[in-house]
């Protein structure tokens, strides 16, 4: 099974994966939820572990994912180097990994989604 090349995260048993997705500036990040229909959420974090949603800098929050995925897109203009902490607001630190990251990287290239998608996907 195959799809599209792109920037990807995604959460099974109350887990991220990966804990530190590089993607370039602009990039459209697909959260993929196979705990569905449990809800979660990726949600910049002002600081790791903090739980708080970032509302400065780069900033997004995909809210509660109640179907198999979402997406957000990252600024052009986020510099290279830049680590953006997230968290899930619906779980916050009960998550079994409660905080990923990502690196804006210009060069990270895109990767294909995950091969296992949860029943209805769709795929």
């Amino acid at each position: 099974m195959s799809g599209t090349p792109g920037y990807y995260l995604s959460i099974s048993n109350l887990k991220f994966s990966p804990l530190d997705l590089e993607a370039p500036p602009g990039a459209t990040v697909t959260v993929l939820n196979f705990d569905s229909p449990m809800m979660h959420s990726v949600t910049s974090e002002a600081t790791a572990g903090s739980f708080t949603h970032s509302t400065t800098g780069i900033s997004f929050d995909t809210g509660p994912i109640s179907g198999a995925s979402a997406s957000f897109t990252l600024p052009m203009t986020a510099p290279a180097g830049t680590v953006i902490n997230y968290f899930c607001t619906v779980h916050l630190g009960t998550m079994n990994t409660p905080n990923g990251t990502i690196t804006i990287n210009p060069n990270a290239p895109p990767s294909q989604p995950p091969q296992t998608f949860p029943p209805g996907y769709g795929y």
